[in-house]
């Protein structure tokens, strides 16, 4: 029996066509049994982000960066993205307004945060951190507030 001529020109008898078939069918099973692993990996990877999630979420609650929050700022109401007091990481603003605490901070009459300070000092450091926010490249870089010494040491702590 005359073999048969393949693409590449070479004659290829029956035999090697049983046999290159055999090889493509056990690389078609491999591959189905490694699809099936890679998306039962996937499934198990999809329900370690969900108790993630949720874990996240007892810890933090569901706070946004995008949440308002209003602030009694010894007297005066003044509302802030919660996103722009965390703005400087580290920082004890920051580490207090992460939402983590949300439950343990002080809250006047009305359930707004609390905050035991001058406005004339907390306005100016919430303006800088708003004006860091919409900074770009391209701009001068935003400078801290002109505060008198005493205040200055106040601002820097909360901000840094």
């Amino acid at each position: 029996m005359a073999g048969v001529t393949g693409v590449t020109g070479q004659s290829s008898t029956p035999g090697e066509d049983s046999s290159l078939d055999d090889t493509l069918a056990s690389l078609m099973r491999t591959l189905k049994v490694k699809k099936e692993r890679l998306e039962q990996r996937e499934k198990a990877l999809e329900k370690r982000c969900e108790a993630l999630n949720e874990k996240h979420a007892d810890l933090f609650g569901d706070k946004s960066d995008s949440d308002v929050l209003t602030l009694n700022v010894g007297g005066d109401m003044i509302s802030v993205l919660r996103r722009t007091l965390c703005s400087v990481e580290g920082s004890m603003l920051a580490a207090r307004f992460s939402g983590r605490w949300d439950d343990s901070l002080e809250k006047d009459g009305e359930g707004n945060f609390f905050i035991c300070q001058p406005i004339e000092l907390f306005k100016p450091m919430i303006n800088f951190l708003r004006a860091r926010a919409i900074s770009t490249p391209l701009a001068p870089p935003v400078r801290s507030p002109n505060l008198p010494a005493g205040d200055r040491e106040d601002f820097y702590r909360m901000v840094e």
